[in-house]
C-alpha cells in the first residue's frame, strides 16, 4: 500500500520499499495497466540479486523504470546488465530536494 511505502521511506527500510514497488507493479499488471514489455523487463530485472524493487512509470508504465538497489552495490555491473536489455540510465541516485516531499 502507499501507506506502507511511505512508512518504509520514513524508516529508511529499503527492502520494504522495494517490496511495495514490486507489489504495486504487479497490481498494475493484473489490472491491465502495464504493458507486456514492461512486465517482462520488470520481472527480469527484479530477479537480479542486487535489486530490491522495480516499478514502471508513465502511460502503461512504459516511460521509465525505477530500479531500487541494495546499498553499496557497484553501479557499473548492474547498469551493464540493464543496458544490455536495450535500456539506458537517465538518472542515478536520489537527492531529495525542493519538491521531493514524503508525507
Amino acid at each position: 500500500s502507499s501507506h506502507r511505502a511511505v512508512q518504509a521511506v520514513r524508516s529508511e527500510d529499503l527492502s520494504g520499499l522495494g517490496q511495495e514497488m514490486n507489489l504495486y507493479g504487479s497490481l498494475l499488471h493484473q489490472h491491465g495497466l502495464e504493458s507486456a514489455a514492461t512486465t517482462a523487463l520488470r520481472t527480469e530485472i527484479s530477479q537480479m540479486p542486487e535489486v530490491l524493487g522495480v516499478k514502471g512509470s508513465g502511460a502503461l508504465q512504459t516511460d521509465a523504470l525505477v530500479v531500487l538497489t541494495r546499498p553499496g552495490v557497484p553501479a557499473k555491473p548492474l547498469l551493464e546488465k540493464i543496458e544490455s536489455r536495450g535500456l539506458r540510465c537517465i538518472v542515478r541516485g536520489f537527492n531529495p530536494g525542493p519538491g521531493a516531499v514524503i508525507s
